[in-house]
């Protein structure tokens, strides 16, 4: 069976502008995905400590929303002792307890943030009852999906598996636990 390259792979994007063969135009979530595999793949050669520094940098943004309008990570923040500027240090980022399946189930709704930007809606639901049979349900936001399938694609990519053949995965969506 032929193998593509990841190269290959990716300039077999198709245009999705009419009378456009080459390059191809993608557009919507296939020029969001195309972008970001370029961008995930350049950034795979950075030195350590500039994608350290960057990681931590979308750390410090995620800290100061989720400490504004998650009820529940507020409080986290506030009994650890720690501040935004200390969990954005690999020092203090290893002081913040560690989030448990108990911790979200008993969290309940306050662990959900109250306000969501925009571009980052809609929010959808994710629930499991994993192997516990203890049902777990996390809102989800466009940009979280976007980050899981860049990195799903990365990770096929990595693996040099064969695109051309159909992808079976086994997944549970029971309703009732």
């Amino acid at each position: 069976m032929l193998k593509m390259s990841d190269n290959e792979i990716l300039m077999n994007v198709k245009s999705r502008i009419e009378g456009v063969t080459w390059p191809p135009v993608p557009v919507g979530v296939s020029a969001v995905l195309a972008n970001m595999m370029n961008q995930l793949d350049m950034s795979q050669w950075l030195p350590a400590k500039i994608l350290e520094k960057r990681q931590y940098e979308q750390l410090a943004k995620l800290v100061e929303h989720s400490e504004k309008y998650s009820p529940h990570f507020a409080n986290r923040l506030k009994q650890s002792g720690l501040t935004t500027t200390d969990i954005c240090t690999p020092k203090g980022f290893r002081k913040l307890p560690i989030l448990t399946r108990r911790d979200i189930q008993q969290a309940g709704d306050a662990i959900h943030c109250t306000e969501i930007p925009k571009s980052h809606l809609p929010v959808g639901l994710a629930k499991t009852s994993g192997s516990t049979g203890e049902p777990l349900v996390v809102k989800k936001t466009t940009m979280n999906h976007l980050m899981w399938q860049s990195n799903m694609l990365r990770e096929h990519l990595w693996h040099k598996r064969d695109f051309s053949g159909r992808v079976f995965n086994v997944r549970a969506q029971v309703k009732e636990p």
